[in-house]
């Protein structure tokens, strides 16, 4: 113990207890709150004082402070980068203000290259979230402009970063978050469940909502008897909602809570993620922990946690007739209930919150990248 002891008194007091600020989303969604309730909870284990500056207010935990941000929304392509600059021009402000407050900082949003580069020149460690690509081209020149200036990137897998294509990997350092396994846990035998599928997510075209639906058709005009969850609210609401009107097996349930989402994935026994671009979507894993079998897209980090028929099932590609396809052929596995239990044992053994604690005190504690 006092070997220990003397080892952490060696270490910069600001990497020891890091007072935190984490640049988070400028868009209320449930997903982003969902991923920052983690990170919060996370952050408090390994930091002393913690900022947030987020259009989500973060849980309410000792030394957790939220300093409210939004970035308005146009559907006009000129305006919405006028606010996107807006918006990080505010963030900077922010930054100048507070500069006596933090010792580190984590951008969420790598496209904000502006308080990435002033947090560099203010001498701050930098940190940088790496997660899907965005669709838009100059977005994606942000955030490679962000990564380039950053001390760390933090990355869900490192087959992010062969997404992105970043070849440098010395400064990457793993930071999973975590399941929380008193919550998403197999309440009902994969066997005992019907075929129902379920496709839980924000109802955009990233995330391939349009492409399930259309998945959805095919299985119908085929005459299969399946039956379909759809959990979720963004711009194509009203799509979803016609469509559930058309198709009686289809049941959208809008947005549901998150205390709700281990009975419905419980209620399922395929899961449907083809996203067009990911990191490492919380539903893949809250549904592998609930033994329920995961269908996705090969994008970002999921084909390094999913390997195909061994602990769930990987799209070639995303279009509804192979949506289509790869839901019968993942419905019909033999081996579907070892598939299930393996994508729980991965779970549990690797996204605990020990886990991930153990691995964000590393990534905060580490003087190689200071």
């Amino acid at each position: 113990m006092k070997t220990h002891w003397r080892a952490r008194a060696t270490m910069p007091e600001t990497l020891n207890n890091p007072n935190l600020l984490l640049i988070g989303n400028t868009h209320s969604n449930p997903s982003a709150k969902t991923f920052l309730a983690k990170l919060a909870r996370i952050a408090r284990e390994v930091g002393g004082n913690i900022y947030f500056v987020t259009a989500d207010f973060p849980p309410t935990l000792p030394g957790v402070h939220w300093i409210p941000t939004s970035a308005g929304k146009s559907s006009r392509v000129p305006t919405r980068y006028v606010l996107f600059a807006k918006c990080q021009l505010g963030i900077c402000l922010i930054l100048v203000r507070m500069r006596a407050k933090f010792d580190q900082s984590i951008v969420l949003a790598a496209a904000f290259s502006l308080p990435v580069v002033l947090l560099r020149a203010m001498g701050k460690r930098v940190l940088v979230y790496v997660d899907g690509r965005p669709p838009e081209l100059l977005t994606s020149v942000f955030c490679k402009f962000s990564f380039a200036f950053a001390k760390v990137l933090l990355v869900e897998t490192k087959g992010l970063l062969d997404f992105w294509g970043v070849r440098s990997r010395e400064k990457a350092r793993s930071c999973g978050l975590y399941v929380d396994a008193a919550r998403f846990v197999a309440t009902r035998d994969l066997a005992l469940r019907p075929p129902t599928v379920g496709f839980f997510g924000n109802l955009n075209l990233n995330k391939g909502v349009r492409e399930m639906l259309g998945a959805i058709r095919v299985l119908n005009e085929k005459g299969e008897a399946l039956k379909f969850i759809i959990g979720g609210s963004g711009d194509l609401e009203e799509e979803v909602k016609r469509s559930s009107s058309d198709c009686p097996n289809i049941d959208f349930r809008g947005q549901i809570a998150s205390t709700a989402m281990p009975a419905a994935l419980n209620e399922c026994k395929l899961i449907v993620v083809p996203s067009r671009t990911e990191g490492l979507p919380n539903i893949v894993l809250e549904a592998m922990a609930c033994g329920t079998p995961v269908l996705a897209a090969a994008v970002g980090g999921i084909p390094d946690i999913i390997t195909d028929g061994e602990n769930g099932f990987l799209l070639p590609n995303n279009t509804p007739e192979c949506i289509a396809d790869n839901i019968l052929r993942s419905l019909r596995n033999p081996s579907l209930r070892r598939v299930a239990d393996n994508a729980s044992d991965r779970v549990g053994s690797e996204f605990t919150f020990e886990k991930a604690v153990d691995r964000y005190r590393r990534v905060f504690r580490s003087p190689e990248t200071a």
